[in-house]
């Protein structure tokens, strides 16, 4: 996967932006990385984050010019080895982390932007199952919108996703195992539920 390292108001901090724009990481994760936690006990780094991107902070003496390429080649290593698939048992918690991730910053508003709400119902077998409501239900553009701007964004994440199914009601098997939290509404009416 490629990395494009992008400026930050601190000049010690970088932001490597990941191919694909979602990180299917957290912090922990990121820090046992072999490269990035033998960059953070030389010294080199200060901090280490994700946030959708990888986010580096390099320590007191040290220039992006004299450690920027070792940098690179740590983030580069982490986001190979992060990227690989998880385990069978791990990929549904993680596309259920990812589908909440994508439908609040970018389809939940966009969908909400139209009189509509998307509900995520679960996650079962590399499957997202989701309800279209308000002027979303029924409508003809609702299997683009789920296709360009939650499907297309999930796979180049998690590319063992099988489908994103819309629903009104959960199927007939049981989503127990990775059901998605329950909801609250904000505040606006047709406004997204998360």
């Amino acid at each position: 996967m490629a990395v494009h390292p992008e400026r930050t108001d601190d000049a010690a901090t970088v932001r490597w932006h990941v191919a694909g724009g979602l990180l299917a990481a957290d912090d922990t994760l990121l820090r046992e990385d072999p490269y990035i936690a033998q960059l953070t006990s030389a010294g080199v780094l200060a901090g280490v984050a994700a946030d959708g991107a990888i986010v580096t902070t390099l320590a007191g003496g040290h220039t992006w010019a004299g450690v920027g390429a070792a940098v690179r080649e740590a983030v580069q290593h982490a986001v190979t080895t992060l990227g690989q698939s998880p385990l069978a048992e791990d990929r549904d918690a993680v596309l259920a982390r990812l589908a909440r991730q994508v439908v609040h910053d970018e389809t939940g508003p966009y969908v909400a932007s139209h009189g509509g709400r998307i509900d995520l119902l679960g996650v079962r077998a590399g499957a997202v199952y989701v309800r279209m409501r308000g002027a979303c239900d029924g409508c003809p553009a609702a299997s683009w919108t789920i296709q360009a701007r939650l499907e297309r964004r999930l796979r180049a994440a998690a590319p063992w996703l099988v489908a994103v199914h819309v629903t009104e009601d959960l199927p007939a098997h049981d989503l127990s195992s990775c059901p998605i939290p329950p909801t609250r509404e904000m505040h606006r009416p047709g406004s997204l539920l998360m």
